[in-house]
């Protein structure tokens, strides 16, 4: 074979290097990020039935938002609670929603908290303010503004917007601590400062 048609040779080999390392490196997180949701299941299949909690978890999201599969709420809670079992604080959450909407399930506000609970209780902020909501309302669990209190006081440390907007309401009328004007005025700009667009904005 002439010089140059190894030289040729040796081109298209080291050209397509990157190719193969790149197929070889694949994950599901990689094809779910490039909108490949089929190749993305495909890839989380074998881990959870292998029982891999994350996978689970994003086969959970993947049945839920039918995404790279047919939507299925039945199939999205069986792989949610799979993986809550293992506490994937991710998949407590949603499980948890699942039961506060039915979807898939009979409508459980009980479950609906005990879940957020879970996840609560790993430092997860929506749920603790969830939990601190439930409380303050008695859905799914006896009313108790103290113990609402507890809990959003914990999310509204961590800068969960909705936890200081209720921490505010909470000080303006009494909930669960003493009315305290000065108390709830710090609350509500605290939730003025930290808000997102998607976040509650206390009525300003």
């Amino acid at each position: 074979m002439p010089f140059c048609r190894y030289i040729q040779v040796f081109i298209v080999l080291t050209a397509l290097i990157p190719f193969a390392a790149f197929a070889a490196k694949d994950t599901p997180q990689a094809a779910y990020a490039r909108g490949d949701y089929v190749a993305a299941v495909r890839m989380w299949q074998p881990q959870a039935d292998d029982g891999d909690a994350e996978a689970q978890f994003q086969l959970g999201r993947a049945y839920a938002n039918g995404q790279g599969v047919a939507r299925n709420d039945v199939t999205a809670v069986e792989w949610f609670r799979k993986s809550a079992k293992k506490k994937n604080v991710n998949a407590q959450y949603d499980l948890a929603e699942m039961y506060a909407l039915g979807r898939g399930v009979t409508h459980d506000d009980a479950q609906a908290v005990e879940w957020w609970t879970k996840a609560a209780e790993q430092g997860d902020t929506e749920s603790q303010y969830n939990v601190g909501l439930s409380y303050h309302l008695g859905r799914g669990v006896k009313r108790d503004d103290a113990e609402a209190v507890k809990w959003m006081r914990k999310a509204a440390d961590k800068g969960g917007t909705r936890a200081q907007c209720a921490l505010g309401i909470f000080y303006s009328y009494g909930y669960g601590v003493p009315k305290d004007p000065a108390q709830a005025l710090i609350w509500y700009k605290k939730a003025e400062a930290s808000k997102s667009s998607r976040d509650a904005t206390c009525g300003f």
